[in-house]
């Protein structure tokens, strides 16, 4: 009897100091914790949805599904897609490369002034494209807008920024944003030190230290077995519409970017070879071409970097470039007009 008093009483005093080092643990951190919100208060960060991190700048932390969204929020697109007639109707999806990087006409609105030139002077082209979006947002907002006004046709083009590795998948982070972690999330975020330990963890840009595995764990933005369902649900989305959908290629001039998209493109390439009412515009050959030709060489350069008029950096387009694009893009989209009005 004494000695399971005795035993209760060691593992009694032994519980109470394991509670006492978590606690002696505990409090020290909620203090730095304390001392980090209160300097980055005064610092001036401000707290903020942290729905994904861009490298690219500071957009706004407003839509859980989109994770940003461009000045706007898309409402001047969505106002002009509700009065333009539907018959002659065309939207374009992608990030930077569509939306006209640097470009101050990209290849949407030249494509709309040659149609209006040659075709009908009702013809109206949206450009639904932001910067850094990929195949995932570009498919959200694609759902949102041809519910809006159906279109006759949809311009899709994503592959560079699907390419782009980060911490997570645009759809674990979709994922994320839903549910009882969004409601976690709407509290915590009023912590500015929260807000900002998030937007470093779901970097798309952070590199990985040597050795390191967590959290710097790696993963394409868009795998390229989830940009094939994207894909899918583009077609199956310009179906309900009655549309028919162009999957546009990216060109670049080096064969290492080449080869890095070459998986995304394949994918183009089969899903536009099995459905009547998908296009592929594959604009790679007269890409290269022209900056071949522009450099005097017989093959596409081993790796990026040398300037030209028709690429600005890897893969921005140039209004050289755009032009290039909407030149390509005119004969295929004047026909499918055609044949949908007659």
């Amino acid at each position: 009897m004494m000695a399971q008093v005795l035993l209760n009483q060691v593992i009694g005093n032994s519980l109470h100091l394991r509670q006492k080092k978590n606690i002696y643990f505990v409090i020290p951190m909620l203090m730095l914790f304390g001392v980090l919100e209160v300097a980055m208060r005064i610092a001036g960060y401000p707290p903020g949805k942290t729905y994904m991190i861009s490298g690219d700048g500071d957009p706004r932390w407003e839509d859980p599904e989109l994770f940003w969204t461009p000045s706007g929020a898309f409402a001047e697109q969505f106002q002009k897609a509700k009065i333009s007639p539907a018959e002659n109707l065309i939207y374009c999806y992608g990030g930077s490369i569509v939306q006209g990087f640097s470009a101050s006409k990209p290849f949407a609105s030249i494509l709309e002034k040659r149609l209006r030139a040659e075709y009908s002077a009702d013809a109206v082209v949206i450009n639904w494209a932001a910067q850094g979006y990929s195949s995932y947002q570009s498919r959200v907002i694609a759902q949102r807008s041809v519910s809006t006004a159906p279109p006759r046709i949809i311009i899709e083009s994503n592959a560079w920024n699907d390419h782009e590795i980060g911490s997570y998948s645009d759809l674990e982070i979709a994922e994320m944003n839903r549910g009882f972690d969004r409601k976690v999330l709407y509290v915590t975020n009023r912590s500015v030190a929260f807000a900002q330990m998030r937007r470093i963890l779901l970097r798309r840009d952070e590199i990985q230290p040597p050795g390191a595995t967590w959290p710097y764990r790696m993963t394409a933005r868009v795998p390229v077995k989830d940009y094939r369902k994207q894909i899918l649900k583009f077609v199956a989305l310009a179906e309900s519409a009655d549309a028919d959908l162009i999957l546009l290629t990216q060109g670049q001039y080096s064969k290492t970017l080449r080869q890095n998209l070459l998986p995304y493109h394949e994918v183009m390439e089969d899903i536009a070879s099995q459905f009547s009412h998908v296009y592929l515009m594959d604009i790679r050959p007269a890409i290269e071409k022209a900056v071949m030709d522009e450099l005097g060489l017989d093959d596409l350069l081993d790796q990026p970097g040398t300037k030209n008029s028709y690429i600005l950096d890897m893969c921005h387009p140039t209004a050289k470039g755009h032009k290039l694009i909407a030149d390509a893009l005119f004969p295929l989209v004047y026909r499918i007009l055609q044949q949908h009005n007659e």
